[in-house]
């Protein structure tokens, strides 16, 4: 047997690879080219409700606002030489838009590039469309979302870019190997060293070169020479670098005392917890969504998991049976008709390289205290690496659907095989599409916060805040979900990134106090900013005024009592009916606010003596009937 060889299994002419076949006969096992539109449709229902999110995690808000110095104090304390290279480079060029809806665009780009280019470097590995195709629906159709720094959402560019890099360097090495051309190796050897100004997971993932090698019996180690000179170098310059700046940081440590047990784990959960599984748990989670009852999915509480799942059924949209019905047909429509059988050789080769990609990215993060305790005490599951290893497994399950349909002879069994896989990834993607329209749907939601935010920082009434002016905003800070947590000091600097003017926004209680007590900042003007959002549609609203009276002795979540006489309600959502629920020296009031088909409006309330903390705008048009509605003259405008 050589390596590399085609011709290990013998197989009948219906059941060989598309590349033995003579050309006449080859277009009989080329999918068409509905199987690419249905394969595209898949992924575009996917990735599109991501253009509505906004930060992820903590590290994509501060990376926004971040100069390049800061890059190079995080290269001196983490020990990390590339963070002062192309990663800051990417990072920055990442939020060089300042419209999110652009940045979200140009990240699923990156993602759509990293998909196709993931398709175009398994047809060369396996040299059959369909086990390509598989590869690609899976991945289209049972990608799923997590609020962890998983990078559908999470740093943008970032690790995407290289990982396009990446492939391209398998690429183009595969075919300078096929044509021995040195060009092609060095132009390779190139695009890979590029990765490793990137993350040290490129340092590991040089493995996955070993397969491609083994494709080509006539090529020699040599091939690989520009490569490894790229690494030692890249290496080296690594190694100087972290001895000099001893890295500060627990996420690229080893700790002082090294567990196997919790290292396997952490390997193990995060290479693994890609792979799609029908999971009922999702239903019963209250923490996360419980406060949105118009998410679907709301989760009902005190309910065991299976009760939940089940009388959840009535949230479910026709949108995921349609998409699960499509994968399943693309499924059933490859299995049954583009079937083939691969090689040893092959099998040796795309097995070698997956079980690398599922892995090896997830390598360096497990060998570290930080990701170690995330895991095995904070219940950690998803992290950088599982986006690349979802890829090796697409790439498994693909390639064993396709051979062990293709080897089966018997016609009713292969399609019992075929309709068994096609019935998994009806219920795989009818899972995941549930799962993600809870995900999607709360990023989209924890985003209105920084939308509101940006509209009011356009507005007039921003304009009219001196700079050093003392800002009230407690409610800035409540989390509600997710990673994206504004920490002290964060809306300050948000702010001033945004507007050059230079505010200090107090979200804490002890902020508050502590300027309270503080005689400098007596004279500076002080206003109060409230975000909210009504249970059941949480399009969110943003309250702010100025203030004749504030003090402490509020809420937990608002700990401070401010009174004022106007203020600017921010709105999003258009065409909504909304009444504002408020208390004035009057008594409790409620307002009818006028509807609008713009995108964002602002809304002006006066009165007397308002107690601008119990100012709330719900959805429900009862609420006219709890108080007797006072109708005044109002102003509307654009923020």
């Amino acid at each position: 047997m050589k390596r590399g060889s085609s011709t290990d299994l013998k197989t009948t002419p219906a059941q060989s690879e598309p590349a033995l076949l003579p050309q006449a006969s080859r277009a009989a096992f080329m999918p068409s080219a509905s199987i690419a539109a249905a394969v595209g449709l898949l992924l575009f229902t996917f990735l599109l409700p991501y253009l509505n999110t906004g930060y992820a995690t903590n590290d994509d808000m501060i990376i926004a606002y971040h100069p390049y110095s800061g890059y190079v104090e995080w290269a001196r304390a983490q020990g990390r030489l590339y963070l002062m290279s192309l990663h800051a480079l990417t990072a920055s060029a990442a939020h060089a838009f300042r419209d999110m809806v652009l940045i979200k665009a140009v990240s699923l780009l990156a993602i759509v590039l990293n998909f196709a280019l993931f398709g175009w470097l398994v047809r060369r590995l396996t040299g059959s469309a369909a086990v390509t195709w598989l590869a690609l629906l899976a991945w289209a159709a049972l990608q799923r979302d997590s609020w962890e720094h998983y990078l559908i959402t999470s740093a943008p560019l970032v690790y995407t870019v290289p990982l396009s890099l990446f492939f391209l360097s398998l690429i183009t090495l595969d075919h300078g190997l096929e044509k021995k051309s040195k060009g092609m190796l060095l132009l390779s050897a190139v695009l890979y060293a590029l990765t490793l100004h990137y993350s040290e997971m490129f340092y590991v993932l040089a493995l996955c070169f070993l397969p491609v090698l083994y494709r080509h019996p006539a090529a020699s180690w040599k091939s690989l020479l520009f490569h490894g000179a790229f690494w030692a170098l890249m290496a080296l310059l690594y190694a100087v670098w972290r001895a000099t700046h001893p890295s500060a940081y627990d996420g690229n440590s080893l700790g002082t005392s090294f567990q196997f047990r919790d290292f396997f784990r952490t390997l193990w959960t995060y290479s693994l917890s890609g792979f799609p599984t029908c999971e009922y748990q999702f239903f019963g989670e209250v923490s996360r969504f419980s406060q949105f009852g118009g998410v679907s999915l709301n989760p009902l509480h005190g309910l065991p998991e299976l009760t939940a799942w089940l009388q959840n059924f009535r949230h479910f949209e026709p949108a995921w049976l349609l998409r699960a019905a499509l994968a399943a047909g693309v499924a059933w429509a490859l299995l049954r008709r583009f079937a083939v059988a691969l090689s040893f050789s092959t099998w040796a080769v795309i097995g070698t390289f997956a079980v690398c990609l599922v892995f090896l990215p997830n390598l360096p993060h497990a060998l570290t205290p930080k990701y170690q305790f995330w895991v095995c005490q904070a219940n950690s599951r998803i992290y950088v690496g599982t986006y690349y290893s979802f890829f090796g497994i697409c790439l498994l399950m693909g390639a064993a659907a396709c051979h062990l349909t293709a080897v089966v002879r018997a016609g009713l069994t292969r399609n019992t095989i075929a309709a068994s896989f096609a019935a998994l990834v009806f219920a795989g993607t009818l899972s995941v599409s549930a799962w993600n329209e809870a995900e999607v749907t709360s990023k989209a939601y924890s985003h209105k916060r920084w939308e509101l935010v940006d509209d009011f920082l356009s507005s007039s009434s921003f304009q009219t805040i001196p700079a050093g002016s003392i800002v009230c905003a407690p409610t800035l800070k409540t989390r509600s979900f997710g990673c994206a947590d504004p920490f002290p000091g964060y809306w300050n600097a948000y702010v001033l990134h945004k507007t050059g003017k230079a505010l200090n926004i107090l979200t804490s209680k002890e902020e508050m106090e502590a300027a309270f007590r503080d005689t400098t900042s007596a004279s500076a003007p002080r206003y109060y900013l409230k975000y909210s959002a009504d249970h059941n549609r949480p399009e969110g609203c943003l309250l702010f005024s100025p203030v004749r009276d504030l003090q402490m002795g509020g809420s937990a979540e608002d700990p401070v009592l401010a009174v004022g006489d106007e203020a600017d309600l921010f709105f999003r959502a258009p065409n909504v009916r909304r009444i504002l629920l408020f208390r004035d020296e009057t008594g409790e009031r409620a307002m009818e606010v006028p509807s609008s088909s713009a995108r964002s409006f602002a809304f002006h309330l006066t009165g007397k003596a308002i107690r601008l903390n119990s100012v709330f705008a719900v959805n429900n048009p009862d609420a006219l009937g709890l108080e007797s509605v006072i109708r005044k003259s109002f102003r509307q405008s654009s923020p």
